[in-house]
């Protein structure tokens, strides 16, 4: 890619587009998409100028008037704390004193735990709560209230993470990402907030685009109309984002686990700049800062004690599973293509040490890795963006699952990634292209977007010759679905991990939330080799939706 082309031209937005057919794997193709660009004349103002931006969700309704406009929303559960969120709207400079309280009923007749917090300037009127002294493996009911002038929040619902020892049957997460707010509905949020049976959303990033009004998908406008790059313009978009009724409803009903990719910031991000950034809209790290600020103030995210730049971490849920998530945009990432292959780090060295400490010492059974950018090699499609552009840091990964003679194989390994608007089932392997194929060591499930691109509709010829080159080449690739929008459900149990993919109907009509459960595949506990199943079921038992 070239590295000084500016704005939404070839990159592998567009690279990596596709079309798939269920029950056959499929493969990339490519394209280059000239659009227009955005009028840099048009302004616009704060909350109290929020423009109309066409549709807003599945009934196209009015923006919600009051307080919480944007709604409410929790995340980073623990087995005794989970964070809450929410943001006043308000035409006040001074901080809004909060009281929140949380009940295992609805209705709140018995209060389980309460507490004050702040909506300050600051933070863009955001507040965020680290409730704590909770139960394990407890759902909870929560809202806000404003203290002068009694305003109350939706009611909003979470649950804990397992205590860390608690042999559990089973933990279900919707995992998701790219959510571009141009290109249509959110209908996969919408049909997340659903389900009642989730533990948790996991969302691999891209949950804002940076792009403006026309440059990256045209049927819903931008707030601000320009691309973003200031403090303000960040916070502004995500107020837009949040306005939208299908991503409320995913926040209030579920927690999530959030981590960035590079549309946060700009597309293709690096530690040092990024493709979609020139000096002329100032100095990467003042954009890149303001970017990280925004992240940390509008989603439901435990900030670091080292501030709102590292999103790394790992969550605990019971002895079924740890959770484990990257950041391989920003964190030590070398600029992509540059230099010898061998010398480039996706990841600082720090965060590296951090991973492959918990991969070799966590005694959870499924280690769960949450990160961005695809791990498996895509054999015809050379992409500097993914590990495979990276191959000493994705080889040091892979010996440490692998083992040697000091260190045991870690079993029982399982990669998500978001990033590339496709679907994807892979075993994880060293060498694709070895004969015979190694043994694998992982496996990797990739998200779809949610309303982010893919290329064409299936069936074209140059997709029929991609699929079949596939078919000869990738064997460690067991599906790949390059053409339709979606989320996957990441079922855990001591005997498997088993992904279900969902396909989203047409994001560009309006009342249309319908899904389809189009293919299933797992790998059993100790093996990392994919078969194709059928869909679970959801348990029985799931606490209620919030009212």
């Amino acid at each position: 890619m070239d590295s000084s082309s500016k704005g939404p031209g070839f990159s592998r937005r567009r690279a990596l587009k596709s079309a798939g057919v269920l029950g056959a794997a499929t493969m990339i193709g490519c394209e280059s998409t000239d659009v227009p660009l955005v009028d840099a004349s048009m302004q616009m103002g704060g909350d109290a100028a929020m423009p109309d931006t066409g549709p807003r969700g599945r009934d196209a309704g009015p923006a919600p008037m009051g307080a919480f406009q944007h709604g409410v929303a929790s995340g980073d559960p623990l087995a005794d704390a989970v964070i809450l969120w929410t943001r006043v709207t308000t035409e006040s400079t001074s901080a809004i004193a909060l009281a929140w309280e949380m009940s295992r009923d609805a209705s709140f007749a018995t209060i389980d735990a309460s507490g004050e917090a702040s909506a300050d300037p600051a933070r863009d009127f955001t507040a965020k709560v680290d409730a704590t002294g909770l139960m394990p493996a407890t759902t909870y009911y929560y809202r806000f209230r404003v203290v002068d002038g009694g305003e109350t929040s939706p009611v909003g619902r979470t649950r804990t993470a397992p205590a860390s020892d608690a042999e559990i049957a089973r933990l279900r997460f919707a995992v998701c990402s790219c959510s571009n707010y141009a290109f249509g509905y959110f209908h996969g949020y919408r049909n997340i907030a659903q389900r009642a049976d989730l533990d948790a959303v996991l969302h691999l990033g891209d949950y804002i685009y940076e792009y403006g009004t026309g440059e990256y998908g045209t049927f819903r406008d931008c707030d601000p109309p320009g691309e973003i790059v200031t403090l303000d313009d960040y916070r502004r978009r995500y107020r837009q984002y949040r306005t939208d009724p299908d991503l409320q409803e995913a926040h209030r009903q579920h927690p999530f686990v959030n981590v960035w990719d590079d549309h946060e910031s700009a597309d293709n991000a690096w530690r040092d700049g990024a493709n979609n950034h020139d000096e002329a809209e100032g100095a990467w790290a003042d954009r890149k800062a303001a970017a990280q600020q925004a992240f940390d103030e509008w989603l439901p995210i435990r900030t670091a004690s080292e501030g709102p730049s590292r999103i790394w971490r790992a969550l605990r849920y019971g002895a079924l599973a740890e959770l484990v998530m990257l950041d391989t945009r920003i964190d030590g990432r070398s600029e992509q293509g540059a230099g010898e292959p061998g010398a480039r780090p996706l990841i600082s060295s720090e965060q590296e040490a951090f991973l492959i400490e918990r991969l070799t010492t966590s005694d959870a059974q499924w280690k769960v890795i949450g990160q961005q950018v695809m791990f498996s090699p895509l054999p015809l499609l050379a992409n500097d963006d993914q590990w495979d552009g990276y191959p000493a840091s994705r080889t040091r990964v892979l010996d440490a699952i692998r083992g040697d003679g000091e260190r045991d194989p870690v079993r029982d390994v399982v990669v998500l990634t978001g990033d590339i608007h496709t679907a994807w089932a892979c075993e994880v392997v060293e060498d694709p292209s070895a004969s015979p194929l190694p043994p694998a060591s992982a496996v990797e499930f990739v998200a779809p977007g949610i309303s982010s691109p893919p290329i064409s509709p299936p069936g074209g010829p140059i997709e029929r010759a991609l699929m079949r080159s596939l078919a000869a080449r990738a064997p460690h690739i067991k599906y790949a679905d390059i053409s339709h929008r979606g989320y996957f459900v990441l079922d855990l149990s001591p005997a498997r991990v088993h992904a279900t993919f969902v396909q989203i109907a047409d994001v560009e009509a309006p009342y249309d939330t319908s899904e389809l459960e189009v293919t299933a595949w797992e790998a059993a506990s100790g093996t990392s080799r994919l078969v194709e199943v059928e869909p679970t079921s959801p348990p029985d038992g799931a606490p209620p939706l919030a009212p």
